[in-house]
């Protein structure tokens, strides 16, 4: 797996590194001014972001949340109802730790962390095209997330960045 991320990050255009280092910053700074317009604590922000990011183009995804933050459950949102519903708990939750149980799966857990705290956090959001990345064309179950997540946190050791840094790079690569 190691070798196949690799390859990937060999191939990186200048463009390709520069958007990957700095994908979860951004991320993060696009909640900020949410939180902040809208007078919400960032976690609740972060929660209803990926709540709706899964099958979500991310421009969407961002129109999204914020149409859930102002409209709740009358939002009109391009996701799947259940990640509506989740996002418009989020929304009304008590604290950051019932926002993160609510999410209630490893992708979107990992997603939301790797945004709430992208300086610090050492997950990684494997999707469907982090399993890709690594040779697979499969869904990922536990076994093979923790594979995938420690492949890539041997590339960030090895290159000197967080691993959700080096799968943000590498999933543009992935994706083209």
């Amino acid at each position: 797996m190691l070798h196949n991320l690799l390859d990937h990050y060999i191939n990186a255009s200048e463009e390709q590194l520069t958007h990957g280092f700095t994908w979860y910053k951004k991320a993060n700074r696009i909640c900020v001014k949410l939180s902040l317009k809208h007078d919400l604590p960032l976690y609740k922000v972060v929660g209803i972001l990926s709540a709706l990011s899964p099958r979500n183009k991310w421009e969407r995804n961002i129109i999204d949340a914020e149409s859930v933050i102002i409209h709740g459950m009358k939002a009109s949102v391009c996701t799947f109802n259940p990640n509506k519903e989740k996002a418009v708990k989020i929304l009304h939750c008590g604290d950051e730790s019932e926002a993160f149980r609510l999410l209630n799966g490893r992708k979107v857990q990992s997603f939301y962390n790797n945004i709430l705290k992208p300086k610090k956090v050492s997950t990684v959001t494997v999707d469907v095209h982090a399993m890709r990345s690594v040779g697979l064309d499969r869904a990922p179950n536990k076994g093979l997330y923790d594979a995938v997540e420690e492949a890539y946190t041997e590339l960030g050791e090895l290159l000197g960045m967080l691993p959700h840094e080096a799968q943000a790079v590498i999933w543009g690569v992935v994706r083209g």
